[in-house]
């Protein structure tokens, strides 16, 4: 299986990390479906993920997908400086970027955004997805934590909040689809891909044009 060899090379990846991240890192591909993600992107792309972490997705398409760039943001300056010490790739960077900052703005051929949305208030998601146009990539992977059924997202929500202590807000798959729509992209893959009790879906939008103006 795709995740198996995801495991097998973040534990490869990480080796000078510390054993704490060496097995967050291996083990997360038993419960969050990064290899669908990452089929999703086209080989030899221009990639921006936002809400990297410590790099493993990015890492992971220069190995299988052979990009031709990666830029990972994140608000965490520890994850950034994990995920620059595991790779000495000229192809990746990777930035500290608070919510407030502004994204990288390429050009981008892919955007990808893994279980970001859901730890942004409620009263943001929209703005936050919005986003995502206005930087134009021609498409856009998100994956996420669907609020149903209410037992997987209580149990989503308890792992987030022991692992990060703090909390979380799910929003359903068909209201991120529709704000994507608004924002003229093409949605073509809405997917639920749940993982033992985790309740994810998938997300992909394309836009072949440039936004019209105002």
């Amino acid at each position: 299986m795709k995740s198996r060899q995801i495991s097998r090379f973040a534990w490869r990846h990480y080796c000078d990390a510390s054993l704490s991240i060496r097995w967050l890192t291996r083990l997360r591909p038993a419960i969050c479906p990064l290899e669908v993600v990452a089929e999703s992107v086209p080989v030899g792309a221009r990639v921006l993920d936002v809400g990297c972490g410590a790099g493993l997705l990015l890492s992971w398409l220069v190995e299988s997908r052979s990009l031709a760039s990666g830029v990972g943001i994140d608000l965490s300056q520890r994850a950034i400086e994990i995920a620059k010490s595991a790779t000495s790739d000229s192809r990746l960077r990777f930035e500290v970027r608070r919510t407030q900052e502004p994204w990288p703005v390429g050009p981008f051929d892919v955007v990808t955004l893994v279980d970001v949305l859901h730890h942004v208030e409620p009263n943001r998601q929209r703005a936050f997805v919005k986003r995502i146009g206005e930087i134009n990539p021609k498409r856009v992977i998100l994956k996420d934590l669907d609020p149903r059924p209410r037992w997987k997202a209580w149990m989503n929500a308890l792992h987030d909040f022991l692992m990060t202590r703090r909390r979380v807000y799910p929003r359903k798959m068909t209201e991120v689809a529709a704000w994507l729509a608004e924002d003229g992209f093409n949605v073509v893959r809405v997917e639920r891909l749940d993982r033992l009790w985790y309740s994810h879906y998938l997300i992909e939008a394309t836009r072949t044009t440039s936004p019209s103006a105002d």
